[in-house]
């Protein structure tokens, strides 16, 4: 089970080859968007069916999280030097929360695109010719991603203002233009784009009797993530990397000491968590500059002042049992309240 970087293709034909099963998600330039267009307008017209996936709740209330289909998809490669030919499924799975929080970002996005162009302020110098005008709103709506959303009208209004006679050149009239944008919001392209977002495209070799589709989501929303600790391990405040020693046993000092540190960090976050789903309740005051907003998964790699009162019984259940010996983490290798940056940012 992994992200989009185990999702080669050759990666799944060596695991389809090895008689194993794998779970992935597949990136854009593996499901181009249309690709994803034609998957979709399935469901939109309703010839394939969909489904949603609830999960329960720490109240015990069912909460919808996604929604989605499946269609199995034929494919072919050579690997080994021997062509693979299997069939695999394809979960197409939309996030609600993901979806909204794509519309969100593209209203934002519109908003600030129509503000930009419609930015006449007093003083400002007139745009007298229409390809700097244009190239100058081309790139406006390539910084916002509004292209399609934000179709744009170009308006010129003209003057002649007389000039009068100077010397030997005689009076005479001067042309000057002032080139205008006017944007207009296509709320149906808008609807079009909001129905596109929040979608990812799942493949599965297991047989539905043994991965069906609501157990692949949940499997893949829960799955550990390998990358998370690493980065932690290179950055602050273990900071594995840049490694400025010369002898192979600092070296190997150095890094058992530091994954140590990692699993403190790791065993932290993780009894903090138990403690809040066990007591049904969330943490706020851990994000600087919004002292009101709440997490019940709070996570060392955000810098933040954790606070010294933590219940006692999370100290009793950051202990360590190693060959049959059980260890207490030293308090002073928690987080202080008075150290604010012991959390990287």
């Amino acid at each position: 089970m992994g992200d989009c970087k185990p999702g080669a293709l050759d990666t799944r034909a060596c695991v389809q080859a090895g008689g194993d099963c794998d779970l992935c998600s597949l990136s854009e330039p593996q499901v181009p968007p249309a690709v994803l267009a034609t998957y979709l307008a399935l469901v939109w017209t309703g010839k394939q069916p969909w489904t949603c996936i609830p999960r329960e709740q720490a109240n015990g209330q069912p909460e919808v999280i996604a929604a989605g289909c499946e269609r199995l998809e034929p494919l072919t490669t050579v690997w080994a030097g021997m062509p693979r030919r299997w069939t695999e499924r394809r979960l197409v799975i939309r996030s609600p929360q993901r979806a909204d929080a794509g519309e969100r970002g593209l209203r934002a996005r519109l908003a600030k695109a129509q503000a930009a162009l419609n930015d006449r302020r007093r003083g400002q110098r007139r745009r007298t010719e229409r390809p700097a005008l244009q190239a100058e709103v081309a790139t406006l709506l390539t910084r916002y991603h509004v292209q399609v959303v934000l179709p744009v009208r170009y308006r010129v209004q003209e003057r002649w203002p007389s000039v009068r006679r100077d010397g030997d050149q005689p009076a005479r009239l001067r042309i000057e233009q002032d080139w205008q944008v006017i944007v207009r919001v296509d709320e149906e392209a808008v609807d079009a784009s909001v129905r596109q977002l929040g979608w990812r495209v799942y493949a599965t070799n297991a047989p539905p009797e043994q991965l069906s589709r609501a157990q692949a989501v949940l499997a893949y929303r829960s799955r550990y993530v390998v990358e998370s600790a690493i980065a932690r391990l290179k950055g602050h405040p273990l900071s594995l990397t840049p490694l400025y020693l010369q002898r192979d046993d600092h070296v190997t000092g150095l890094s058992r000491l530091l994954l140590l540190g990692l699993r403190v960090l790791t065993l932290l976050e993780f009894v903090v968590r138990q403690q809040l789903a066990a007591a049904q309740t969330v943490w706020a005051g851990l994000y600087p500059g919004n002292p009101k907003r709440a997490t019940a998964r709070p996570t060392t790699s955000r810098r933040a002042v954790w606070p010294s009162a933590i219940s006692s019984d999370i100290w009793e259940a950051s202990k360590i049992k190693c060959n049959g010996y059980t260890a207490s983490i030293p308090r002073h290798c928690m987080p202080d309240s008075t150290d604010a940056g012991f959390l990287p940012h």
